[in-house]
């Protein structure tokens, strides 16, 4: 730091975490229809627009990717998204218990969304069904069921919006079948 602005050390670390929150207040500007906070995370930018596209022309949602801001507890990554003003998250799911993960890790974010990205190449929506009503089963200790109500499933071009009632009610079989090849 320059020696015209010493400060304690002990106020250091506060007026850093203050500095990487005011990200949180910087414009966004518009691109085909996605808005996108001037300290996005730009390793992460192309694909977060991506999907960020699919579910503005999918669900006509307002999509708004997020300053990336360090506070010091990088074991938790801060939220992508903002849809429709909800904190949201993007989680890959890649292996067993996939999605299980993903509502505990955005759980821990304080999201109000999850977004999940199908990307592997056989897609078995009845799989995926069966995983989700056990995580949704009414029966599952309070502690591990998810803190979402609400959250996206995107493959490839095409995206579904599921609820949690969708899911005790049956109804994200029909919806995770659209999503098949």
């Amino acid at each position: 730091m320059h020696p015209y602005f010493m400060m304690p050390k002990d106020q250091l670390a506060r007026v850093k975490k203050q500095k990487e929150l005011n990200k949180l207040y910087a414009p966004y500007y518009k691109k085909d229809g996605v808005w996108i906070n001037h300290f996005a995370d730009s390793s992460d930018l192309k694909d977060n627009f991506e999907i960020a596209k699919i579910l503005t022309d999918n669900h006509s949602v307002k999509m708004k990717i997020r300053p990336h801001i360090r506070t010091g507890n990088e074991s938790i990554k801060n939220p992508e998204y903002y849809i429709d003003g909800k904190t949201s998250d993007l989680k890959r799911i890649t292996g067993k218990n996939g999605y299980d993960k993903g509502f505990k890790k955005s759980n821990a974010q304080g999201c109000s969304v999850t977004i999940f990205r199908l990307d592997f190449d056989i897609f078995d929506p009845e799989k995926a069904a069966v995983d989700l009503t056990n995580i949704f089963n009414p029966e599952r200790k309070v502690d591990n069921q998810p803190k979402i109500f609400e959250f996206y499933m995107v493959r490839g071009k095409r995206s579904v919006k599921i609820t949690k009632d969708d899911v005790l009610s049956g109804k994200h079989i029909d919806l995770l079948k659209m999503l098949k090849d």
